[in-house]
């Protein structure tokens, strides 16, 4: 008689990757976005030749770069709670990107909402 009472990863522990995958497209999406949204560099070569650069953050790109990281941060909060909740074994598995992802995107919210104003 089989006393084995596990019958593997649940709906929600299955759909943890996929989870994942897309806060890191968001992450992604969000650099883009800021790269974007900032001020041009300002070179001596651009200098030289006179050439017109914007020195100010385009406000617009601006606020969809904070949607996708507020995005990512509910995102992320849901895969934690979802991973902490379903996983009932120390052997289970921790998801540390997640956490990784978590201190980035906070890092990046943080610098956005302090220098592109």
């Amino acid at each position: 008689m089989n006393d084995e009472r596990r019958q593997g990863p649940d709906y929600w522990i299955k759909l943890l990757p996929i989870f994942n995958l897309f806060a890191w497209g968001l992450f992604i999406l969000s650099l883009v976005l800021t790269h974007i949204a900032q001020p041009e560099m300002d070179t001596g070569i651009v200098r030289y030749h006179g050439i017109e650069i914007r020195d100010y953050w385009l406000l617009d790109m601006v606020y969809w770069v904070q949607i996708s990281l507020l995005g990512m941060i509910m995102v992320l909060f849901g895969n934690i709670v979802i991973a902490k909740t379903r996983s009932r074994r120390k052997c289970d598995q921790q998801y540390l990107n997640q956490w990784l992802l978590l201190v980035l995107t906070l890092f990046t919210a943080f610098m956005v909402f302090i220098f592109a104003r």
